[in-house]
């Protein structure tokens, strides 16, 4: 038999066994469809039962104490037209969080929500659901839409894009974003994302229509209102046509300039109404970690924790809320951590630069997580943590892509000159192995997704939960403390109360044992001992937060309280003197008051007294006391006026001189 006869009976043999395996009807394509009703009601099953969750971490930034937010509909102006923290703080946020926060679209969201259901938790929670999973179909979209009309569309109807997305969805590093209501800008920032480089591509597949770029415009703009994030996609989309389309110099021009003019009008108006630059310096290391470190220093840290990223993207337990000063100490290529994360990094750049010229989905994978992570790497300026979850939120696509692309091929060991071939959905169920794999991601990711949203009930939970894992992080030993200490303040009984004080001063002292000029948390441990009653402790935290804010209001005005219980009145009349200079309400007045009273000097007594009331004529025992001054001088008339005057605002007090 000649070579040529051999050659025809092979091809006739694979054409027999591609006619039989069509007939067997064994094979089975997902529809769109039903891929989008599987997305969806994952989405649901992994994150739902964070709808019964209340507010946490920084929610009431965006909410329940944003006042641009509270005003509704009407407050939406103010929303476009200020920093993003500026309803919260009720002031500028120079200096306060590195650079400024430009993202009014997420908050716009919040102030529609609030309008029609005020201050509503577990519907904010169902939202964040709903927009996720939506992101969620954008991102299976997006992925069947790259391999079609590419030299990768073998892969079209593999399972690579549901698996990817599949996987996405699952992974417990992007509880922080969905669980946490203020992360919906995150949610937001890649929804628009995702679907504005799917109108791009639409734009090369579908004749060059201008509408998709229009709305591809409309979108990517929307992206970057919701977060700076969607920024790094003004390269990431021109960087994907070069990957997966044979585009014309023509078509990146088109494509390039509505990015670049959305990227303009967003630095515009960033430059505008943004608190601070990138730029901006920060001094405070609780708010820049860097603060204080050699380059050296700063690019080993970066290093580690881009390999502590990548460790979390395989393995994400344990998760945290935090990972703030002394939770990532300092580091040097003396460590070896940093040393292996280095190695990582370069190994991982390597393999997608040798990638680079085949355009391999690995290759790809890498470049879209290195460049949409570029933005919060703080490479480039600072971020104000060393890292956070929600900063891989969008970059870990990149990863779940290259997981779901090593599935598929364990399944289909299909040699790429095959390019006419194309792999079909379901050989990865087929395959025992690959099943195996899908099943242990999918069902480890999804039960330690639902454990962590559990965590994210509230503040107490979530900081409860997180300090086991991080118990150096100050603002977690800061937020459980504080946690504590709100619910002492509302706990009617004396002991359950006091039990939960105590719980808490561990968690002070530990930060100040950190942070020792951290002033704010000595006026929390003084009202802690202030409020069970020892006084001589109080007295000692606060003067040990006036050793670094000598001119404290808070801090002057709380100790010269505490020296008051301490009958050491001469002190407490010069500490409260002191808080008087810095300004306030009407509170040192009452105290100097109480003061004088008490060492004797009843005409000065009676003066700060009048003070009070001509501050806060509605405070009853000023009106009270005062009456009982003019009683022990013997004007009769005049105690009987205020003890009456009392009486009709309501008589004492007994919580009013409590500390702040």
């Amino acid at each position: 038999m000649s070579k040529n006869q051999l050659g025809k009976k092979q091809i006739a043999t694979k054409k027999v066994t591609s006619n039989e395996s069509s007939k067997s009807g064994k094979s089975f394509k997902l529809t769109n469809r039903y891929a989008y009703i599987i997305l969806f009601v994952f989405t649901f099953i992994v994150y739902g039962n964070s709808i019964m969750n209340d507010y946490a971490l920084d929610d009431l930034v965006v909410d329940s104490q944003n006042d641009f937010v509270k005003k509704g509909v009407g407050g939406i102006k103010d929303i476009m037209t200020n920093d993003a923290f500026t309803g919260y703080l009720k002031k500028s946020t120079n200096n306060i969080v590195a650079g400024g926060r430009y993202r009014p679209l997420s908050l716009v969201t919040f102030a529609i929500e609030y309008q029609f259901l005020g201050l509503s938790p577990h519907f904010s929670h169902f939202i964040n659901i709903l927009l996720f999973a939506i992101c969620a179909i954008g991102i299976f979209i997006f992925i069947r839409k790259l391999f079609e009309h590419s030299q990768l569309k073998l892969f079209a109807n593999s399972a690579i894009p549901l698996l990817t997305t599949l996987i996405f969805i699952a992974h417990p590093i992007h509880t922080e974003v969905i669980a946490n209501i203020k992360s919906r800008d995150e949610i937001m920032c890649m929804l628009f994302s995702i679907f504005s480089i799917i109108c791009f591509l639409n734009y090369i597949d579908n004749g060059r229509k201008i509408k998709d770029l229009i709305i591809g415009f409309v979108l990517i703009f929307l992206g970057i209102l919701s977060k700076e994030n969607a920024f790094m996609f003004i390269v990431m989309i021109p960087f994907t046509l070069f990957f997966f389309r044979k585009a014309s110099l023509k078509d990146y021009v088109f494509v390039t300039i509505p990015l670049i003019v959305a990227g303009a009008i967003f630095i515009f108006l960033r430059t505008k109404f943004a608190a601070g630059s990138v730029s901006s310096e920060i001094t405070d290391i609780l708010n820049d970690p860097f603060v204080g470190a050699t380059s050296v220093q700063k690019f080993a840290t970066i290093v580690y924790t881009i390999g502590k990223y990548f460790l979390m993207m395989v393995i994400p337990y344990p998760l945290s809320c935090f990972y703030d000063y002394n939770t990532i100490s300092l580091k040097s290529f003396s460590d070896i951590s940093a040393v292996v994360s280095f190695i990582a990094i370069i190994a991982i750049a390597v393999i997608a630069i040798i990638q680079f010229k085949k355009k391999t989905i690995i290759s790809y994978s890498i470049f879209f997580f290195a460049i949409t992570f570029a933005l919060v790497s703080n490479i480039f300026f600072p971020i104000g943590t060393s890292m956070s979850e929600r900063f891989v939120f969008m970059p870990s696509l990149g990863f779940c892509l290259i997981v779901a692309y090593y599935i598929n091929k364990l399944a289909n060991p299909v040699n790429r000159k095959q390019k006419s071939e194309t792999m079909q959905f379901d050989s990865v169920i087929k395959n025992k192995t690959s099943l195996f794999i899908i099943v242990a991601i999918l069902g480890i990711y999804s039960v330690m997704s639902i454990s962590r949203n559990m965590d994210w009930k509230d503040d107490t939970s979530l900081f409860a939960a997180d300090i086991k894992s991080s118990p150096n992080s100050v603002n977690l030993n800061k937020g459980y403390s504080y946690a504590l200490i709100d619910s002492a303040n509302v706990i009617k009984n004396k002991q359950h109360q006091a039990d939960s004080f105590n719980m808490a001063k561990p968690y002070l002292k530990k930060i100040i044992e950190m942070y020792p000029k951290y002033t704010e948390i000595y006026t929390k441990l003084g009202y802690v001992y202030y409020m069970l009653n020892n006084f001589d402790s109080a007295v000692y935290y606060y003067r040990g937060g006036l050793n670094y804010s000598h001119d404290s209001y808070i801090l002057n005005y709380n100790l010269g309280k505490s020296l008051n219980k301490l009958k050491k009145y001469d002190e407490a009349i010069k500490y409260l003197n002191e808080a008087i200079k810095s300004g306030g309400d009407d509170g040192p007045y009452f105290n100097l008051a109480e003061a004088y009273t008490n060492k004797g000097d009843l005409d000065q007594g009676l003066k700060y007294f009048e003070k009070v009331i001509e501050l806060n004529p509605k405070r009853s025992d000023a009106f009270y006391y005062s009456g009982l001054i003019y009683k022990a001088k013997g004007d009769t008339a005049k105690a009987k006026e205020f003890l009456d005057k009392s009486k009709l605002l309501g008589g004492v007090n007994s919580n009013s001189n409590s500390p702040n």
